[in-house]
């Protein structure tokens, strides 16, 4: 732990590399919140607001209700995959959702709505990265290309009826298991067991689709109500 100023170093512990990111926080929480009480005691102040600041990685919603209770307000960026992430999202994509922020955030665009996250009241706000983007559009052309080349040679393998429809099937999910493959790579698999046939195609529309609804996103989730969207995405990008 270092201070925002000069990275001065506060506090540090060792830990097992082994453990999930959500044990080793939960069993930090009772040492922060006692280190934060003499801070504030030191300081001879009332107790201060405190909001701890995660990744994706994180993600909890019994470590959300541990931070309640232990005084902490939580932001984090929610995976992508969960439901509320996908309900953001598609706020997001409607026409005049995402609008500029000001000051030194103005070439950053964000939604903002508030909804439950399974049984927990936050603040969503979907925020654009630019760096984000292209970092995933150059993964997903990597992947695309070894995709292809796998794809390939499972035509060869059905036009020489060298291969069982259930392992081509295996096949052709591992090859589009990653870079949300699957969601624009259209593939149809027909015929029988002994004797299948593999049709499969890049959409091009839905690839766009993907880039507009999806890529360079993500989803910040705060109980920080009242928090203006520029500062919430500016905590974000402080985390460290």
């Amino acid at each position: 732990l270092v201070s925002e100023t000069g990275h001065v170093p506060l506090l540090y512990r060792t830990y097992a590399g082994n453990s999930s990111d959500q044990a080793v926080l939960t069993a930090c929480l009772d040492g922060l919140r006692a280190l934060h009480q003499s801070l504030d005691e030191g300081e001879g102040r009332q107790r201060a607001q405190r909001t701890l600041v995660r990744d994706g990685g994180f993600w909890s919603p019994q470590l959300e209700l541990d931070l309640d209770v232990a005084g902490y307000y939580s932001l984090i960026s929610l995976p992508l995959g969960h439901k509320a992430s996908e309900q953001a999202l598609q706020m997001a994509a409607r026409r005049g959702a995402m609008t500029a922020l000001s000051g030194k955030l103005s070439q950053v665009r964000a939604a903002r709505m508030r909804s439950a996250v399974g049984e927990l009241d936050r603040t969503l706000v979907v925020v654009e990265s630019e760096e984000l983007l292209e970092g995933q559009k150059r993964g997903i052309a990597a992947a695309l290309r070894k995709a292809k080349l796998e794809l390939g040679k499972l035509e060869r393998l059905v036009e020489a009826a060298r291969i069982s429809r259930s392992r081509l099937e295996q096949r052709v999910n591992t090859a589009l298991a990653r870079e949300h493959l699957s969601s624009f790579v259209v593939t149809k698999i027909s015929g029988d067991e002994n004797a299948p046939r593999l049709r499969w195609h890049v959409d091009a529309a839905l690839r766009r689709t993907l880039e507009r609804t999806r890529l360079g996103k993500r989803v910040l989730c705060t109980d920080r109500h009242n928090w203006s969207t520029g500062r919430i995405v500016h905590a974000f990008r402080g985390q460290w």
